[in-house]
């Protein structure tokens, strides 16, 4: 993500994961986000293509997710004003968790929309790693994350249970 955030050139940079759709309105919703005075940034809701029952309702969780803790996951098609992201150094150089450090800066600037459109996603990792194992992996690290566990070391968690 830093590298292609780097080498994008609109005002608006969208940080959109190989595996994650976009509908064809995306690019309005998402700008309209800005209009607001004093949105730097924001995400998208988020739905899983083929998904098992245990993973419907992400497009819940994503609101959840947004309203209670002011953060969005890495596939939920993140955007920024270019400027606020030069001004915060670009997005974090650690090796995960990028996205939740990426939100904490930018709130620190401004606000964070929900763009009202929904991005949809792979549930490859899900089928190939198991729904419930592959939920416990990420909550296991997002817990670890909150309670100030160092990026390497949740890399290391990670990639282990993988």
């Amino acid at each position: 993500m830093r590298l292609g955030a780097q080498q994008a050139t609109g005002d608006i940079v969208l940080l959109l994961h190989a595996d994650t759709w976009v509908q064809p309105d995306a690019g309005r919703a998402i700008t309209g986000c800005f209009a607001p005075a004093g949105v730097v940034g924001g995400g998208c809701s988020k739905v899983f293509r083929e998904p098992s029952w245990l993973m419907r309702g992400s497009r819940f969780k994503c609101a959840i997710r947004f309203h209670l803790f002011h953060r969005f996951m890495g596939d939920q098609a993140m955007f920024a004003r270019r400027e606020v992201l030069e001004e915060i150094g670009g997005i974090p150089d650690v090796p995960l968790m990028e996205e939740f450090e990426l939100c904490r800066l930018l709130r620190r600037r401004g606000r964070l929309a929900l763009a009202p459109t929904v991005v949809s996603t792979s549930s490859r990792r899900f089928k190939e790693h198991g729904v419930l194992r592959t939920y416990a992996r990420m909550w296991r690290v997002m817990v670890q994350y909150y309670c100030g566990t160092n990026a390497n070391e949740l890399k290391r968690i990670y990639e282990k249970q993988r």
